[in-house]
C-alpha cells in the first residue's frame, strides 16, 4: 500500500520542528540520542497512523534498512512508555491530526 505524500511530508515536518533538527540530520547516519530518537519518532508515527505502510517502504523514506526501520519502531514503543516528553510529542502530533480529521480511523 503506497502512503499519501502529504502525510509523510507532515509527518517529516512535524518531526524536524518538535526535534529541532535538518532533513539532512534525519536522513544522515549519525547516531547521536536526539537523532535516533527524531527518527524513532518518525517510525512511529507513520505505524502508527499508516500500520500497513511496510517497514521497507519506510526504509527508503529514511535511508534505512527495514531491519533498522523495525528496531527503531521498538525503541519508540519503548520510549513511549519510559519517557514522558517522547509520548508527549507522540500526543502532540496524534492530537493535531485528530482535529484535522485527516485520521481515517481512531488511533488509541
Amino acid at each position: 500500500m503506497m502512503i499519501e505524500p502529504s502525510f509523510r511530508e507532515r509527518a517529516m515536518r512535524f518531526v524536524l520542528t518538535e526535534c529541532d533538527i535538518t532533513l539532512n540530520e534525519l536522513l544522515g547516519h549519525r547516531k547521536q540520542r536526539h537523532l535516533v530518537e527524531a527518527r524513532a519518532l518518525f517510525v512511529w508515527l507513520v505505524r502508527h497512523f499508516r500500520p500497513s505502510t511496510s517497514y521497507e517502504a519506510i526504509g527508503c523514506w529514511i535511508d534505512r534498512h527495514h531491519s533498522s526501520v523495525m528496531n527503531l519502531h521498538r525503541h519508540a514503543v519503548m520510549l513511549r512508555l519510559t519517557n514522558a516528553d517522547f509520548e508527549a510529542v507522540c500526543d502532540r502530533f496524534v492530537a493535531q491530526y485528530r482535529a484535522t480529521m485527516e485520521v481515517p480511523y481512531a488511533c488509541a
